[in-house]
């Protein structure tokens, strides 16, 4: 459960509801932030292989444009990659954005994931890589 505190009411959103969580501009990632271990041996079922593929699927510091739904896009380079849980962010932790993997639509990588000799290279070719969470207006 994610735990909001509000002038001393307090909400309480189950993780599985959560498509981002965006700490907003100016943040920088806590490197102290612990995480749940991945399971061993890690139960079966299509949740699992999902979660599994993604997280095999982007290496840390790959530049990415996430499509999570049809209203939210975050972008940045893949910051945390942990089994259930990615944090896009730049490559110094600035303006961190945590996502459900389970709830990803797309993922648009610029270069095939995995195949970069570094991952500090993902830089491409010096191009600051920033980060943005946009909500996209639905036209009908």
């Amino acid at each position: 459960m994610l735990i909001l505190v509000d002038q001393g009411q307090y909400e309480a959103i189950p993780l599985t509801s959560n498509t981002a969580i965006y700490v907003g501009d100016g943040t920088v990632y806590n490197p102290s932030i612990r995480y749940l271990k991945t399971p061993s041996p890690l139960p079966t079922g299509c949740d699992t292989n999902f979660l599994a593929s993604v997280q095999s699927y982007l290496p840390l510091l790959t530049n990415v444009s996430i499509i999570l739904g049809v209203s939210t896009q975050a972008t940045g380079l893949v910051y945390k990659n942990k089994f259930g849980l990615l944090v896009l962010s730049d490559e110094h932790g600035n303006t961190p954005v945590f996502l459900a993997p389970g709830k990803i639509a797309t993922i648009v990588t610029n270069s095939p994931p995995g195949t970069q000799s570094s991952p500090f290279l993902s830089a491409f070719s010096g191009e600051k890589t920033g980060v943005s969470v946009k909500n996209l207006k639905i036209r009908r």
